[in-house]
């Protein structure tokens, strides 16, 4: 950091020399700098024109009246009025051009006329009902060189005739900013066209993902604001139209500006989805939409006196309208509300200014509307697209919500069809014992007490732990933790489940051959989900698609740190079509047995699903006599890992 003293003593000579500075500016020599020191109101005829030198003499003869300023008489809108302008200039000055700029933007013709000595100098035509010919400048904003004004004295005749009573302001450019006024349009346009492709883009990408009727109503509502945008540039009209007696797309002004209005109403209706929480203002605005309907086809036929205070007029209601609208919105907590709001504050104030204006409710007080315009439509097209954004996204997390809890009642679901299922097993051993203890009572036969309660304690045990297993699964899904597995002996859970279907073995006089089948085979599982999920499963579709007087096939074999559990039977096999569906989606279609016994088609799902919860493998090969007429079958293989392929030791 510098001296304090140091700064001090500079500061000094910098005083000075701006002094010198300031002397030097106030001592050079004054530029010329025009003013308007008289406005008259000429009654010239409503069909006069200045062609000629002729005219111009016509012209100066007609009576006038001094007004304040080319705003002051407030002319009816859709008629023609001539002013007469004088301009003065304190000294005589070549050096500069000025031109003279009439803000034209909602003007449907304009022209200006400079003259000097009775002879026409200059001329400039602007306004929507001009061919392009006549036109010298592609925007509706008028310019009119003043470069061959010479002498202290000179003359503007104007004549205007304007859609809205929105102000002229008449200013004096010079060359700066003159190509500054010729520039600034065009930067203006091509900077909100460019934000409001992008932005189509956004609401596009975000139609085509969510498919929602708020984005394609705001998509057109962009469509619309550009449309404005390009006709009140006139960029359009001078490089595509003018050509076709004079059709312009200016002329269409006030159509395109209601259709915006329409837009805008039933954007924020589609947005806000108002009649779910506010039918009434809902009810409003789809009569006020009818309203504009009707409006846009009448302003087809009536003058264009009356439409240009229609417009303005439904362009307040418009205003009032969406400001209720957001209000509403906000009090109701609608997503996404805050930010549309914030996005329509701006334009809807602008359009209620200009409007009320153009209506001479309240005076003029925007200079510029056109680059407000641009401004405050920008700035609504980008907030909407943040709310629609903020608005799907929350959208996207609900319905994410909305799909775990289908996810859970679907589990829930699956759940009670799996119990179900697995307790069809040891339901049908109690059933099986129950009559067939009825049978020997009425026969009178003696009853082997031990057996039947031996089958009936393994029935209820087999439920008992359905029912922890599910339990079990319950809590495995609350904490987010994985199966418990712990050594189990693989032959002795095969021998409780052979116990529990004994009586299906029986009645089909089904033989069940054990291959290479050693003393134990420990494995690590959970025992209440190997017995009755995997190995009673397995063990009763082959007991359930084999022939009557048929046989099964059990091998246990150990392969590297595994045992392989193979259950084949020679029935009917599975159909290719069902095997494949098999492997897509891991559903299998529910069939009738051999004896038509009923299935619920949750079978080898369960068996393939918990068998890889386990750490294990699930394998299926079936044919059906179709394919191989003397190996038709199904074989269900089964790989566990042993304790010592899990580092534990077995017990």
């Amino acid at each position: 950091m510098r001296p304090v003293g140091v700064a001090l003593s500079m500061s000094p000579s910098r005083i000075g020399g701006f002094l010198a500075l300031l002397l030097a500016l106030i001592a050079a020599p004054a530029v010329a700098t025009p003013r308007i020191a008289e406005t008259l109101v000429v009654a010239a005829p409503p069909d006069f024109e200045i062609r000629g030198p002729e005219d111009l003499k016509r012209l100066e003869g007609f009576p006038t009246r001094r007004v304040a300023s080319l705003d002051d008489p407030g002319p009816a809108v859709g008629r023609p009025d001539w002013f007469k302008l004088r301009l003065e200039k304190e000294e005589s000055d070549d050096v500069t051009p000025l031109a003279l700029r009439l803000n034209s933007a909602t003007q449907r013709r304009l022209e200006a006329h400079l003259a000097q000595g009775g002879a026409l100098l200059s001329r400039a035509v602007a306004g929507y009902s001009i061919p392009q010919a006549e036109r010298a400048y592609p925007t509706v904003r008028l310019i009119l060189p003043l470069a061959e004004w010479r002498g202290r004295e000179a003359f503007v005749y104007v004549r205007n005739e304007r859609d809205h009573r929105l102000p002229l302001d008449p200013r004096f450019l010079d060359r700066s900013e003159w190509q500054m006024e010729v520039s600034s349009d065009f930067a203006l346009l091509s900077a909100y066209l460019s934000g409001a492709f992008f932005i189509l883009i956004v609401q596009t990408v975000l139609y085509f993902h969510f498919r929602e009727r708020a984005v394609r109503d705001y998509i057109l509502l962009t469509l619309s604001f550009v449309a404005i945008a390009l006709v009140r540039s006139g960029y359009l009209d001078f490089h595509f139209c003018g050509s076709a007696d004079g059709f312009l797309l200016g002329d269409w002004g006030g159509q395109i500006r209601l259709l915006n209005t329409f837009m805008v109403i039933r954007s924020i209706q589609s947005f806000f989805e108002l009649e779910k929480f506010a039918s009434g203002v809902d009810r409003w605005l789809s009569l006020f939409q009818k309203i504009l309907l009707g409006a846009l086809a009448a302003s087809l036929f009536i003058p264009v006196e009356v439409t240009a205070v229609v417009v303005p007029l439904l362009y307040v209601i418009m205003g009032v309208a969406a400001f209720g609208a957001c209000f509403a919105a906000i009090r109701a907590e609608v997503v996404g509300a805050r930010l549309i709001s914030a996005g329509w504050v701006g334009i809807t104030i602008l359009s209620l200014i200009v409007n009320l204006s153009s209506l001479g409710v309240i005076p003029h007080v925007v200079a510029n509307p056109a680059a407000w315009f641009y401004l405050a439509a920008f700035w609504e097209l980008l907030c909407n697209t943040l709310g629609l954004t903020f608005k799907f996204r929350t959208w996207e997390k609900l319905r994410h919500q909305k799909e775990l809890r289908d996810l859970e009642l679907a589990g829930m679901e699956r759940m009670i069809r799996v119990m179900c299922h697995d307790l069809s097993t040891p339901l049908a051993t109690i059933g099986m014992t129950t009559d067939l203890l009825e049978l020997n009572r009425q026969a009178g036969k003696p009853v082997d007490l031990a057996a039947t309660t031996s089958r009936l304690r393994l029935a209820f045990n087999a439920i008992k732990d359905q029912v922890d297993t599910a339990r079990n699964i319950e809590l495995l899904k609350l904490h987010g933790g994985s199966f418990a597995l712990e050594p189990v002996d693989l032959c002795a859970a095969f021998d409780d489940v052979e116990h529990l279907v004994r009586e299906k073995l029986a009645r089909k006089r089904l033989t069940l051959r054990r291959v290479d089948w050693p003393e134990t085979a420990v494995v690590m599982a959970e025992p209440r989900m190997l017995r009755l999920s995997i190995i009673a499963n397995a063990l009763s579709n082959a007991v359930k698609f084999s022939p009557a007087g048929g046989v099964i096939d059990v091998t246990l074999r150990r392969e590297n740190a595994s045992m392989v559990l193979s259950i084949r039977d020679h029935g009917i096999g599975i159909p290719r079509e069902m095997r494949d569906a098999f492997e897509r989606s891991g559903r299998i279609e529910s069939r009738p047995g051999t004896m038509h016994e009923e299935g619920s088609g949750f079978g080898l799902m369960l068996m393939r699903d918990f068998t890889a919860a386990m750490g294990g493998e699930f394998r299926l090969k079936s044919c059906t006599a179709e394919d191989l007429p003397h190996e038709h079958g199904t074989t269900v293989t089964l790989r566990l890992p042993t304790p010592v392929a899990n580092g534990a030791k077995s017990t």
